[in-house]
């Protein structure tokens, strides 16, 4: 049997080792990037860390398991009734499709936003504001998107201008009426306050008509900021926005049933998955152990229980010693959250790579 996994995730990752370790046949995981994006690195180099230094590479974690083919490539489209999928110069036939692409952003039809913001979502991206910032460190700074990504983004930003004994003025913009509005509201006021007593001023109910290289059009004026950030929409990436005929889409998720299958022989993890535990950590590798296992159980002719994912855990860093962590009801916040974070981001990377390489994407600054 040949199982295709497209996307170099936690769950794209994850699939394969767990496959992997049941000797289900041939495994390809393909990534259109040689590196699995460690998140809790993410902003480590705005101190000055190198990227190399914060990047994991595939072929690294792939390096002592047998049976995963890693392939650096792009796959643009997906023939269901032929069993392949193909990229500009390759088809790759399989018998089992694991889709797990992540999200891509999405500039909510907002004039501007792709020419006069700049993104958060790799290193790369990191590293090229890090150096925008250095040339001047005094101008405006605003944030469009208060939920984890900008939050914890505006967190890191600020304790490195500390870090350079300059004061950021830095503006968190969102359209709700509250930070974190997928979090609990208690969440969202102990996350306010701590952003305050950061220096970081908060806009709730604004929402973005357009975006220029100095300000900011928002529905009630007009706030002025050079270095505009992106952390607001998302959307499918476009490997399932191209091949609608076949997925049925829901809030912006692809729909799955009970075995998380979206089409026949075709599975759908991760962000992307209109799924309990879709958008966290937790529940892509959850998701992940899942699929293989079903896949696994049909090969041997056994049945799966249907999917089920208990109660996400939540959290979001602000800073490098406070945190905030939530599962059902029950929360830790300040230092004790941003020791549990830890702990807990310390197993789920322990998931998918070896202990040495996990210590040194959760220890950027060691």
């Amino acid at each position: 049997m040949h199982t295709v996994i497209i996307g170099g995730g936690f769950a794209g990752i994850k699939a394969a080792l767990e496959l992997a370790n049941k000797q289900t046949g041939k495994i390809t995981l393909i990534s259109n990037s040689p590196y699995f994006n460690c998140h809790a690195s993410l902003y480590s180099i705005l101190a000055g860390k190198s990227k190399r230094q914060s990047k994991v590479t595939l072929s690294d974690i792939f390096a002592h398991i047998n049976g995963v083919d890693i392939v650096q490539d792009e796959v643009i489209s997906i023939n269901p009734e032929k069993n392949i999928v193909r990229s500009k110069d390759v088809a790759y036939e399989y018998d089992k499709l694991i889709l797990s692409p992540g999200m891509v952003p999405d500039n909510l039809g907002i004039s501007g936003v792709k020419s006069h913001t700049l993104s958060i979502r790799n290193l790369e991206d990191i590293d090229k504001l890090r150096k925008r910032l250095e040339a001047n460190t005094k101008e405006k700074i605003a944030i469009i998107g208060a939920g984890p990504a900008g939050v914890e983004f505006a967190g890191a930003l600020s304790e490195w201008y500390e870090a350079i004994d300059e004061v950021a003025d830095i503006t968190l913009i969102d359209s709700g009426n509250r930070v974190l509005p997928t979090f609990s509201k208690t969440a969202s006021r102990l996350a306010s306050r701590k952003l305050r007593d950061m220096g970081i001023k908060i806009q709730l109910k604004r929402s973005v008509q357009e975006v220029k290289s100095s300000h900011i059009v928002l529905n009630n004026g007009v706030i002025p900021a050079k270095n505009i950030i992106w952390a607001a929409g998302e959307t499918l990436s476009p490997i399932i926005t191209k091949h609608v005929q076949y997925f049925g889409i829901e809030e912006n998720r692809v729909q799955v049933d009970d075995f998380l299958e979206a089409y026949e022989d075709i599975y759908v993890i991760g962000d992307c998955a209109k799924a309990s535990g879709s958008g966290t950590v937790d529940g892509a590798i959850y998701m992940a152990e899942y699929v293989a296992k079903h896949i696994i159980h049909t090969m041997m002719g056994r049945k799966s229980r249907p999917y089920h994912h208990k109660p996400d855990i939540k959290s979001v860093p602000i800073g490098s010693n406070w945190a905030y962590v939530e599962q059902s009801g029950i929360y830790v916040s300040g230092k004790l959250g941003s020791l549990t974070r830890n702990e807990i981001e310390h197993r789920l990377y322990r998931q998918i790579m070896p202990r040495v390489q996990a210590f040194s994407a959760l220890n950027p600054y060691s």
